[in-house]
């Protein structure tokens, strides 16, 4: 039956794509010492195989060489290649290994490897810049105590700006309790920003600490790799294209684009990018999903692009609805915003608009109503009066209302989830350009923020309650969207 099992093992064995042994130390009935050698394979079917493969006896002198030699007799008895093994695992006993252990024991007895003096170095080199690296901790030990437990650190440890705060931060039964349920970051985002500015600001520093590199991008089966500079990127696109054709996979690179958006500096030409041999086509903007994407870092073409869509489905629905005479007003009305409205605004919550985007959305608008109201500019009927006969909001108190309900539901997303850390994150480095900046995503909300009359500071809490934000994003829309914007219209306009 032995030699039946061993038959089978070296049979399978010749199917290994990798495999690997633990070796074990155990004693027989005669109470002699034997080794015992587990094996463990996987084939190109990801069919698993686990045996005993062998076992072989230990003298009282046995050595190390002694026990590569009894692993190497088990291999060669199975016709296992030394090629396609990929891990040897022992219980680290000094039955096994002696005095030597783990990484003494690369040291001592794998000497015959050409590589293990170059592994020794950048080992070495490793352990010193950890010790630089908990150098720098160990100096900021009190600023970790004060940001993880704000409410037993001593108060006399820190510093004499944030005594006072901590004194009544730690006097405050309902937050200590908030504490003991909330996440760190969470709880810091919920306390009052008023009575704990100091505190906050400490923990917000304390969290820069943190850092994270987001170089991929997964939406069903669609990747979008990012990075910050040409070279970086083609080092991320032949390692993510040599990782897919491991798993099986091939990128078609007909379909994957480039989009090089540039802060400053940019060059005359294009860079370059390959993948899978194949050289990738870099172009000014990108259509994914419904939306574009632009190498100028605005929403100029899918404003244009926003536009043209809804004339279109406008138009579609010209003569059989917003025309036809049949129809209740009301009725037109539910449809334009659920057909051309919805066309309009799709993904308007990213969007970092500019005076000139509400413009052009606000004039299509206006005219769109003006024609399911059977009038003209000639009429010189007041835009107001156009909102208010068809009871429609302006479009910038529309995109006011979703943009603050999705950052609703970003600032109660777990601080785990992607959208969440990078709304409350920063870029590590870089450098604004001189002049005028641009316009951020941040600097949108707090502006919508402003207009809806919502302190910043006190966003965490408000929005806490879905249905409360729900309905305050909607009543400050409207004021502040209706009465707030810079821009005007003439006749000129249209």
């Amino acid at each position: 039956m032995a030699e039946d099992v061993r038959g089978q093992i070296a049979q399978r064995a010749s199917h290994f794509s990798a495999f690997s042994i633990a070796c074990d130390e155990s004693t027989d009935v005669s109470d002699s010492a034997q080794l015992l050698v587990f094996l463990r394979g996987v084939n190109e079917d990801f069919e698993v195989c686990q045996e005993l493969a062998g076992l072989e006896t230990l003298k009282g002198t046995t050595k190390g060489v002694d026990i590569f030699m009894a692993v190497e007799r088990v291999m060669d008895k199975n016709d296992l290649k030394w090629e396609t093994l990929s891990g040897i695992t022992t219980d680290g006993a000094p039955a096994m290994v002696g005095n030597l252990a783990h990484f003494p024991s690369l040291r001592e007895v794998g000497l015959m490897e050409e590589d293990t003096p170059k592994y020794l170095d950048i080992l070495n080199n490793l352990e010193v810049e950890f010790d630089h690296r908990f150098e720098d901790f160990r100096g900021n030990t009190t600023a970790f105590e004060l940001f993880a437990q704000p409410f037993s650190v001593n108060v006399d440890a820190v510093s004499e700006e944030l005594q006072m705060e901590l004194l009544e931060l730690q006097s405050d039964s309902d937050l200590h309790s908030r504490f003991r349920e909330l996440s760190l970051q969470d709880f810091y985002r919920s306390i009052p920003a008023h009575r704990y500015g100091k505190i906050r600001k400490h923990a917000q520093a304390t969290t820069k600490l943190q850092r994270e590199r987001v170089i991929e991008l997964q939406y069903v089966d669609d990747c979008a790799l990012v990075s910050h500079n040409p070279q970086d990127l083609q080092s991320v696109l032949t390692a993510a294209v040599r990782a897919y054709s491991r798993m099986g996979l091939t990128v078609n690179t007909i379909k994957t684009e480039v989009v090089c958006q540039w802060s400053a500096n940019i060059p005359s030409t294009p860079p370059t990018f390959t993948a899978a041999g194949e050289q990738l086509s870099v172009v000014p903007f990108f259509r994914y999903l419904g939306s574009i994407l632009s190498e100028d870092n605005t929403i100029d073409n899918e404003v244009q692009n926003r536009i043209k869509q809804a004339s279109a489905a406008f138009g579609r629905l010209r003569r059989r609805v917003f025309q036809n005479k049949n129809l209740h007003l009301r009725t037109k009305v539910c449809v334009y915003q659920a057909i051309c409205i919805t066309t309009l605004l799709y993904s308007c919550e990213a969007w970092v608009t500019y005076s000139r985007h509400i413009r052009a959305l606000e004039q299509f608008h206006i005219c769109c109503l003006q024609r399911i109201l059977g009038i003209t500019w000639c009429d010189r009927v007041p835009h107001s009066e156009v909102l208010s006969k068809t009871n429609c909001r302006s479009i910038e108190a529309t995109i006011i209302q979703h943009q603050l309900r999705w950052l609703g539901h970003v600032v109660r997303m777990p601080s785990n989830r992607l959208p969440c850390r990078v709304l409350y994150g920063q870029l590590h480095h870089g450098r604004r350009s001189a002049g005028g900046q641009k316009k951020r995503y941040k600097d949108q909300l707090k502006t919508a923020l402003k207009k809806c009359k919502i302190r910043p500071e006190a966003l965490e809490g408000v929005a806490a309650d879905c249905n409360t934000w729900r309905q305050l994003c909607r009543d400050g829309s409207e004021s502040g969207g209706e009465s707030g914007g810079d821009w005007k219209f003439t006749e000129t306009d249209f």
